[in-house]
């Protein structure tokens, strides 16, 4: 009797650490994909935001500027800016291979350093949008 009830209860046992382990698994999974969509919604809404900028900057004349924070990084991941302006694309990439545009007006931008971590100056020089 004893025997059968211990039989039981290790079968009982198995069965609950089963269930778990499976749940942990696909927890752990579902975790993972979440944490990417993530970092691809962070790397598009930068890319959103900082295009924005420079349209507004560029809309608004020769003598305004405006700063933004830059994020030191996006989701834990680095990431790099290039902004093709006779593409009138920017494009942001980040170092485990996410990829995001954003469209931008003007024809002429230069780009003189980005301050990932810090304010990010924007100005409008004669109707060239110079980033510093």
């Amino acid at each position: 009797m004893k025997a059968q009830a211990s039989l039981e209860f290790m079968n009982i046992f198995i069965l609950f650490f089963l269930l778990v382990s499976i749940f942990s698994a696909i927890f752990i999974k579902n975790y993972g994909d979440l944490q990417e969509e993530n970092a691809r919604m962070q790397a598009r809404n930068l890319a959103s935001m900082i295009g924005e900028e420079v349209n507004k900057v560029w809309k608004a004349g020769s003598g305004f500027s405006t700063n933004m924070t830059m994020p030191e990084k996006i989701a834990g991941y680095d990431y790099s800016i290039t902004v093709n302006s006779s593409a009138h694309v920017l494009e942001l990439n980040t170092s485990n291979g996410f990829v995001a545009f954003s469209t931008i007006i003007p024809s002429s931008v230069e780009v003189i350093q980005w301050r990932k971590g810090g304010n990010q100056l924007f100005e409008n020089v004669g109707g060239t949008v110079v980033v510093k």
